[in-house]
């Protein structure tokens, strides 16, 4: 198993303003940065302690959904990809 699901999940939430806590599996192609865009977790305990950090509002999720939406406009822009892949098939049939 490669965990591409996983990966999936992780960008429709990071899209969805959800704060994301996953381990090196669930990251691991995804050009997100620890601390701000999601959280890396590790241990059970890791994921217990950024989950009492959100609940008690300490962590800004208003920066962090912000950070999140710039992550996915710059490197997950279906419109950009869209474009990018008709000029692909287009310089093909020059």
């Amino acid at each position: 198993m490669n965990g591409t699901g996983i990966k999936v999940k992780v960008i429709e939430a990071l899209s969805a303003g959800i704060p994301v806590l996953t381990n090196d599996i669930g990251i691991e192609g995804i050009p997100a940065e620890n601390g701000i865009n999601y959280f890396h977790c590790s241990e059970p305990e890791d994921y217990e302690q950024i989950v009492r950090l959100l609940l008690a509002d300490e962590i800004d999720k208003k920066k962090l959904l912000q950070e999140q939406r710039m992550l996915i406009t710059n490197y997950f822009n279906l419109e950009e990809s869209v474009e990018d892949y008709i000029q692909m098939i287009e310089n093909i049939e020059k």
